[in-house]
């Protein structure tokens, strides 16, 4: 059958073409969501490499070589090559066992073997011949200097995030610990020239600024076009993160500052859980006297995780949520006393009296009354209307939820799934205003961020949720405004 352009109305499509065209687009978006990971490096796992020799250091080929994940008790196996190397890739972060076993050989276990996100642990083993069935136990430690590692970069474990103090809960806050990061969130002076609804991460790595870092959880891109980090998960669902300072690998290419890599926790074979508030209200805070009666702090953060497995040894689930809720006031002493508004100030009187004493008496009191007018800011309303609303205490809110969500599944050896959701709502009113920000600079912040993630070695992907709804929402809602009105001024 024939179908001609007389065939169809104008500006349409015939039925069986645009059957055609809906077809390959459908066929394309599968594609795309199925290749996405494949351009991708695995930048969230560990590798584990070494040799395997005998007491004579002769290599041994073809020796097994196990590594068993302690916390799921899911297991990797190869076989060491034809030069006795063995390479154990795309291996999750976390404690192993490895186990080596050769024929006429005593078994080799090692225990505790701690293989962490971007590194490349390498281990060794030496067997001895043994003529009946004895197993041979060593416990791994790590070596003060690595012989695979090229860049610069340093590790931020779950010991540290669990027990150092942070403000706000903020995680990458630690990152401030390594040398060579610094806080380039609050540049605040005359050469503070940033737009305002740019965002940017807040970590200057190697003199750079906080729009030149990638950010990447469990391997997946977690930045904004400005250069900024998605807050998209909480403390209690970070495992681990790397900061890569310099001279890192291509695959973490796509940042002329540093490269964060971040790993979400997951279930174990046990069930485990944590839960956690602070308050502070109020009611019962201590009276700070440099501050005016009426200052209000009331700051509520709770949350809670927990895990465990579906399927021992096979499916395992983690869940994480994290409330933040802030209602206070900042204090602008810019006007602490309005008598500076309506006096010269020293400098300008000492002008005024070698002026009066140099004139003739006619032209002093004109002189006088000239400065006075034209020096005094008291002369000027706007003037004092600036000093006023820029002084004084404001009040400012803020209110954030953030939620997590992941489910692994283990199909075989080296056969791994996961699947990750997580949601972030945020309510920012009044804020970054202060300092040298004026008030026509304040802020409200409106974000909700929600996306999925999958992930198999070799395949990984992340799906936004505007892309499955067919929505284009933007994620991130930035209005400048003016703040409220100050409730005291002196």
């Amino acid at each position: 059958m024939r179908i001609s352009r007389q065939d169809s109305k104008r500006g349409q499509r015939p039925p069986i073409l645009a059957s055609i065209v809906s077809v390959r687009r459908a066929a394309t978006v599968f594609v795309l969501l199925a290749t996405a990971g494949l351009l991708r490096a695995q930048t969230d796992t560990g590798t584990i490499r070494g040799h395997v020799y005998d007491q004579t250091r002769a290599v041994l080929p073809g020796a097994t070589v196990v590594a068993t994940y302690q916390g799921r008790g899911v297991s990797r196996e190869v076989f060491t090559s034809d030069l006795g190397e063995y390479v154990l890739s795309l291996i999750d972060p976390g404690l192993y066992t490895l186990s080596f076993d050769f024929p006429g050989f005593a078994p080799y276990v090692v225990q505790d073997l701690e293989v962490r996100v971007g590194e490349t642990r390498t281990f060794s083993a030496e067997l001895a011949a043994a003529a009946e069935a004895i197993e041979v136990t060593a416990e791994a430690t790590r070596t003060i200097v690595s012989h695979d590692k090229t860049q610069q970069s340093n590790h931020i474990d779950s010991v540290s995030i669990q027990d150092l103090p942070i403000d706000r809960r903020d995680y990458l806050a630690l990152a401030l610990l390594i040398p060579g990061v610094v806080d380039s969130s609050y540049v605040a002076d005359d050469k503070d020239h940033r737009l305002a609804p740019a965002p940017a991460s807040g970590l200057g790595i190697g003199g750079g600024g906080g729009r030149g870092n990638a950010f990447t959880i469990d391997g997946l891109n977690n930045n904004y076009a400005t250069g900024g980090v998605r807050s998209s998960i909480s403390q209690d669902a970070v495992r681990e993160f790397q900061v890569n300072r310099n001279s890192f690998s291509a695959e973490l290419g796509g940042a002329p500052g540093g490269a964060v890599n971040i790993v979400t926790k997951g279930g174990n074979n046990d069930f485990r859980g944590s839960i956690f508030g602070v308050l502070r209200n109020r009611r019962f805070q201590a009276y700070i006297p440099s501050i005016p009666e009426g200052w209000e702090y009331t700051r509520a953060q709770s949350g809670a995780s927990f895990g465990g497995p579906i399927v021992r040894e096979k499916t395992f689930f983690f869940s994480a949520y994290e409330r933040l809720d802030r209602h206070q006031m900042g204090y602008v002493p810019l006007l602490r006393s309005e008598a500076f508004l309506y006096e010269l100030t020293p400098s300008q009187q000492a002008l005024a009296d070698a002026f009066a004493n140099g004139a003739s008496p006619l032209h002093a009191s004109s002189l006088n009354q000239l400065l006075s007018t034209s020096l005094i800011p008291g002369n000027y309303p706007h003037v004092v209307s600036l000093f006023e609303d820029n002084s004084g205490l404001f009040p400012f809110a803020e209110e954030r939820q953030q939620f997590m969500s992941r489910i692994d599944h283990a199909f075989g050896p080296g056969h791994n799934l996961f699947l990750r959701g997580n949601w972030t709502g945020q309510d920012s009113e009044n804020t970054d205003f202060g300092a040298l920000v004026a008030r026509n600079r304040g802020r409200d912040r409106h974000l909700n961020d929600f996306s999925l993630a999958r992930q198999q070695p070799g395949d990984e992907s992340q799906l936004d949720w505007r892309d499955l709804a067919g929505i284009r929402v933007p994620r991130f809602r930035h209005r400048t405004h003016r703040p409220l009105w100050p409730r005291h001024r002196h």
